[in-house]
């Protein structure tokens, strides 16, 4: 048999037990199997021979340029296995092709021919371009007259992981021996980009979104009672508001992965007059998204928050306090997306847990008016604690799904900043009036951190991931009240330096007939 040109053979050739011959030429491909090729003389002259089974032949010469494709799988009959009963010659700049058929032990040594003698096995070298990006390998020295190759695993350095990737990288890789089509998915990459994005399918949330998502639309919601010009509904004795929120912000993938969180929630309040301030409470429903960068994962949460306040103004001294407590029910999705040769591998967990959130706040400020502008310096100080209850994720599979503990997440922060206002309108404020304030400062965290992520897959040792520190960074605020008789209205949009990155939330009211 002879293949010239481009041409190309796939499948079993049979060649009857007797003496023959098989030339594979120019860049033509011989693909499949040898049977009775006991006789058989091949000769590559610049083509590429891949058998993808056992075989045995009289003799092997491989000229410059040509490749020999090995598949590489330890289950016996298998794999690519060569036996020559005379001479396997190799001349310059011939190359091994190397292919893995499972990653259930990959790492080792593969005996991929055995010659009767060898010549010119120093010209092989290993082409990894079809091998997963996974792996390296090397062909083997000092065999004797045998040609192998050793397979080992990459350095999470050659890999280029993270941090959390490196953490959780060993029971990945354990995990992914548990589910054949999720191991042929990740054996079907060979670029890193694509490597580190499926890898990061396979980690819970981590990286403080959660965190993120609950406390932002929790800030969010406290911002008006430390708003003295806020849109109150005076009824003498007594007063209430009514406000709605929405917020949003992102972390990039760093040492740790990245989010995308957004949320939106309505709040209320009723409040008390005494002649020590107004005591009130609140209650405030909150639904956020946490959407992990690069991947569909996400976790969705509800929020119940109940929160008791007072605040108080003595000419232009104002004061505030509150405290607040909320149950949360998180909803988490990860979804795996690979291919396994043609075929979509597609796998998807689930799993859903409760937290509660404990805050204190407290701020003090001073109003000094000249005329229609004001100048308002503030000191603000907050506290919040997320706990976290462990959960086990199902509908993933033995290689996906985790099981994650109980986490613990808290932060303490001063604020330090001052307002600007401005008057538009007349005294009587019931004949219509309006107001614009800007706030400026920074937001200092002095204590506090984010919980660690300990979690296992099924049968595996855990792991636990790492965030990274939350940082502290400049707030600035807008805000505009006003209206008549009729209506008020009022609103803040608020701007946050937050892990290198502009965390944004807006708050706003409307109240009829006053």
């Amino acid at each position: 048999m002879a293949l010239a040109g481009t041409a190309v053979f796939s499948g079993a050739a049979d060649f009857g037990g007797g003496a023959d011959t098989l030339t594979i030429g120019g860049t033509s491909r011989f693909s499949g199997t040898l049977a009775n090729s006991g006789g058989l003389a091949v000769t590559v002259a610049g083509g590429t021979l891949d058998l993808t089974k056992a075989a045995t032949i009289a003799s092997l010469a491989m000229g410059s340029g040509s490749v020999l494709a090995v598949t590489l799988d330890k289950t016996g009959g298998t794999g690519t296995s060569i036996t020559v009963a005379g001479v396997a010659s190799f001349e310059k700049d011939t190359k091994l092709a190397l292919k893995l058929a499972s990653i259930t032990g990959a790492e080792g040594r593969y005996t991929v021919l055995r010659a009767g003698s060898l010549t010119g096995a120093a010209n092989l070298t290993a082409s990894t371009t079809l091998l997963p990006f996974l792996y390296k390998g090397n062909v083997a020295t000092g065999t004797g007259n045998d040609v192998a190759i050793d397979i080992v695993r990459k350095t999470t350095v050659e890999l280029g992981l993270n941090r959390s990737q490196t953490s959780a990288y060993n029971a990945v890789y354990a995990a992914l021996g548990t589910d054949a089509k999720v191991g042929q998915a990740f054996l079907n990459i060979n670029d890193g980009d694509a490597f580190r994005g499926s890898l990061r399918q396979m980690l819970p949330d981590h990286a403080g979104g959660t965190f993120e998502t609950v406390t932002m639309g929790s800030r969010a919601t406290a911002r008006v009672i430390a708003d003295p010009h806020g849109p109150f509904k005076d009824e003498g004795q007594w007063g209430y508001w009514v406000s709605q929120v929405g917020w949003g912000t992102s972390k990039s993938i760093g040492d740790t992965g990245g989010y995308d969180v957004t949320g939106w929630g309505v709040s209320g309040g009723a409040e008390y007059k005494t002649g020590l301030g107004n005591i009130g409470a609140s209650l405030a429903y909150l639904s956020g998204r946490d959407a992990d960068e690069g991947t569909s994962n996400e976790v969705s949460s509800n929020q119940y928050e109940l929160a008791a306040y007072w605040r108080g103004h003595w000419g232009g001294l104002n004061a505030n306090a509150r405290a607040s407590g909320a149950r949360i029910g998180f909803d988490g999705v990860r979804r795996f997306a690979g291919t396994a040769g043609t075929e979509a591998v597609q796998r998807v967990s689930s799993a859903d847990w409760n937290g509660t959130l404990y805050s204190a706040s407290g701020g003090l400020s001073y109003d000094a008016d000249l005329g229609n502008i004001s100048f308002r310096p503030i000191i603000a100080v907050d506290y919040y604690k997320l706990k976290e209850d462990g959960y086990s994720e199902t509908g993933g599979g033995t290689a996906i799904d985790l099981v994650v503990q109980s986490r613990s997440s808290d932060e303490l922060a001063v604020t330090g900043s001052a307002a600007l206002g401005l008057d538009l309108g007349g005294q009587n404020q019931d004949a219509g009036w309006f107001r614009f304030e800007l706030e400026g400062g920074r937001r200092e965290l002095v204590g506090g951190g984010l919980g660690a992520t300990t979690a296992a897959f099924a049968g595996g040792t855990a792991f636990t991931l790492t965030p990274e520190e939350r940082t502290s960074g400049w707030v600035g605020k807008l805000r505009a009240v006003g209206g008549n008789a009729a209506f008020r209205f009022g609103g803040e949009f608020n701007a946050e330096e937050q892990q290198g990155r502009a965390a944004l939330s807006l708050r706003a009211s409307l109240q009829i007939g006053l």
